[in-house]
Formats: structure tokens, C-alpha cells, sequence
């Protein structure tokens, strides 16, 4: 399952640089969201639900999805006022981090 949501986040950084080709004007939320993308998500919260998947650690793996949610609600935060062209793709992510701590919180 958290193969499924690291393919869910490289979808929405897909996105993410396809709409920096299609809207110059979004250049910095957009940057802003790739950087959470890339250094709070794919770098560090992926990687840490990997190793409390492998080692059976909870705390870690819900404490990494938390991350997650966190990172891709600011990421659509840094819209405001104008709403974010990524909302569906972070509900994605939103939502399988969800499912993916459920799991987590089920090994306890």
C-alpha cells in the first residue's frame, strides 16, 4: 500500500511540473508544492513508512502519513485566496495516506 501512495505522489508531481509548463503565473506555490512533494514526502515520509512497514514500527509509519496529509494540505494552502489546481491530486494522496495509516494504527 505505500507503493500505491508513492505512486499517487509521483502522479501529482507529474502534475505538478506539467503545470508549471501551462501556468507560468503559479510559478512559486507551484515550486513551493513540489519542494513539500520532494523533500518532506518522497524523501522523508515514504521512506520512514517503508522502514516501520519492514520493521513493524506504528509510531513511525502514522507519524509519516501525518507528514503526508500535512505537506499536500499546504501545498494547497499556498493557492490562497485563488483555489489550488492541485486539490484533486492531493485528495488522492490525502486519501490513500489515510488508508495507508489505518493500517499502520491496525498494527498496533
Amino acid at each position: 500500500m505505500v507503493n500505491s501512495l508513492k505512486s499517487k505522489c509521483t502522479s501529482a508531481m507529474n502534475s505538478i511540473e506539467e503545470l508549471l509548463k501551462q501556468k507560468p503565473e503559479l510559478k512559486q506555490p507551484l515550486t513551493e508544492c513540489w519542494a513539500k512533494y520532494d523533500a518532506s514526502i518522497m524523501s522523508v515520509a515514504i521512506l520512514d513508512a517503508i522502514e516501520a512497514a519492514t520493521n513493524g514500527d506504528a509510531g513511525l509509519g502514522e507519524e509519516s502519513m501525518d507528514v503526508v496529509t500535512t505537506s499536500a494540505h499546504q501545498c494547497d494552502d499556498g493557492f490562497k485566496p485563488s483555489p489550488s489546481p492541485l486539490v484533486d491530486a492531493n485528495r488522492i494522496v490525502c486519501d490513500v495516506a489515510a488508508v495507508v495509516e489505518g493500517m499502520f494504527t491496525v498494527m498496533r
